[in-house]
């Protein structure tokens, strides 16, 4: 995606943000306060956040907003204390600023919002902050969902290269997975493969929301869906269902394709 996330390395949304991008191996930064000190204790070195030689909120908050290019505010309701500090110092640096209230959306409507918002902006350093764990308790996983999410909206987008991709409409389950294949980007494929069968149903939303809504047109082809009917032996499928068919014939494919296997030397 071409982004950088900063956070001072706070638990509840900071963290979130911070254990997304490690994830989905997207660079992170940022300044912490002096020690490292968070509400849970010592941030650990695994993050790469520089301490600052203070302990004064005001200023780590003030660097990663100022470093960045804008920031988003994740939380559960308006804005109080400290939270509405900050939205006031980032207004006051003239730096684009999204607040994310999970009482007002769902996740992926979030992550929608944060990806259109980050293309628009031209965000390349993207500061997060939000409600600390300890005055939300759900904070943190629906951050990093929603970031999650928007990560994975980004990641689709830039491998939807016009001049590569065919732009026929598939016939059966195994040119859907096919094309499908061809679309997604490598770090989404290689996620998929290594999943367990019973983890196709966390798969991140954007994903979930790309493939149905891409599949939602194939499926109106009634060759695909008797081939999706084929597939399962389940000849009353309704087209609802055909996706799931085809996003475990993808699992399928993929487990084949990035399974290595380590082949033991013979002995004499």
């Amino acid at each position: 995606m071409g982004l950088k996330i900063l956070s001072g390395g706070e638990t509840g949304a900071e963290r979130a943000a911070l254990d997304a991008a490690i994830k989905w191996g997207i660079p992170h930064g940022g300044w912490v306060r002096k020690g490292r000190k968070t509400d849970d204790g010592i941030l650990p070195e695994t993050y790469n956040l520089e301490e600052m030689p203070t302990t004064s909120t005001f200023q780590w908050t003030k660097q990663n907003v100022l470093y960045a290019n804008g920031t988003v505010i994740f939380s559960h309701g308006k804005l109080v204390e400290e939270m509405a500090s900050i939205e006031m110092m980032v207004k006051l640096n003239s730096r684009p600023l999204l607040h994310v209230d999970f009482t007002r959306m769902g996740v992926f409507e979030a992550a929608q919002l944060i990806y259109v918002w980050i293309r628009e902006h031209k965000i390349k350093i993207l500061n997060v902050t939000g409600t600390v764990a300890g005055k939300d308790s759900k904070i943190y996983h629906k951050t990093v969902d929603a970031l999650e999410t928007a990560f994975q909206m980004g990641m689709i987008q830039e491998s939807l290269n016009p001049s590569r991709h065919k732009h026929t409409f598939p016939k059966t389950v195994k040119e859907a997975v096919e094309q499908l294949i061809e679309e997604l980007p490598l770090k989404t494929r290689t996620h998929i493969a290594r999943m367990d069968e019973r983890q196709l149903g966390s798969l991140p939303l954007s994903l979930v929301q790309y493939m149905r809504e891409k599949l939602n047109s194939w499926l109106d082809s009634d060759q695909l869906m008797e081939s999706c009917r084929s597939f399962s032996g389940d000849d009353d499928m309704h087209q609802d269902d055909a996706h799931l068919v085809i996003l475990r014939a993808l699992w399928i494919t993929l487990k084949k394709s990035y399974d290595i296997r380590v082949v033991k030397p013979r002995r004499g």
